[in-house]
């Protein structure tokens, strides 16, 4: 009787896909985000030398470019090597998605960041934790954005 359960909640667990697409997208995320950044870092450095303030922009964009489409193809990819449905209704809704948890991820960080210099008033510290807390919310986003899509992606629209 105890393996008849285990059995069906395996197969249940199975067609959520969850775990899954938070685990592609953020293996996706993590592994096309610095390489984006560091062509932008390479761009900057061949196509403009002289740059100063403007020789910030490439590296973000990559940063922005290599999390978006590292999250969506990660997602795809660990959904539809493991067979689940709607892999590719979860990854079209990453893609509208992602942007905007990107820009709310670039406001919350930027806030929060300046909340905490304004009580430690230490920049040296700022820098530190500017480290340590960005992989760690870019890995909380990325998780979330991949779980909505999915929960949205598994609702039956042929009802409405």
């Amino acid at each position: 009787m105890k393996a008849e359960v285990e059995i069906m909640s395996l197969q249940q667990y199975k067609k959520n896909g969850y775990l899954a697409a938070g685990i592609g997208s953020l293996i996706g995320s993590a592994l096309l985000i610095y390489p984006g950044h560091f062509l932008g870092i390479g761009y900057v450095k061949m196509f403009m030398p002289n740059a100063t303030l403007d020789g910030i922009f490439p590296p973000f964009i990559g940063f922005i470019f290599g999390w978006w489409v590292g999250e969506v193809l990660g997602c795809w990819l660990a959904l539809g090597l493991l067979r689940y449905r709607r892999a590719a209704r979860t990854a079209k809704l990453l893609v509208v998605m992602t942007p905007v948890g990107i820009f709310f991820w670039m406001l919350f960080h930027i806030f929060v960041i300046n909340w905490i210099a304004t009580i430690i008033n230490q920049s040296n510290s700022i820098a530190n934790l500017q480290y340590i807390t960005m992989p760690v919310t870019i890995a909380f986003v990325a998780i979330a954005l991949s779980l909505k899509a999915r929960y949205l992606a598994q609702q039956n629209t042929s009802k409405i």
